[in-house]
């Protein structure tokens, strides 16, 4: 039959699963760092590298304390918690 292709199993390569289970993490990341990014704009190319680092500390700080305080993490404001720092 013309324009029908055999089906045929593929395994999927270790790289591509890799980046399908972490693509989460990142879209995790953006989430986080669209509500309490420090957003600053800046004229020096360091100057944003440097605030991007603490935007980056920022999201870890905030997860190592989720993953300290899970009955917490879900009644703390984003505010509160900043005020906090």
């Amino acid at each position: 039959m013309k324009g029908r292709a055999d089906r045929m199993e593929l395994t999927c390569p270790l790289a591509f699963a890799g980046y399908n289970a972490s693509m989460g993490a990142i879209d995790d990341f953006d989430r986080l760092l669209s509500f309490m990014s420090v957003k600053l704009h800046c004229m020096k190319w360091w100057h944003a590298i440097f605030y991007f680092l603490i935007n980056v500390a920022l999201v870890n700080v905030l997860h190592l304390w989720r993953l300290a305080n899970p009955d917490a993490a879900e009644k703390m404001e984003r505010r509160v918690w900043m005020a906090g720092l």
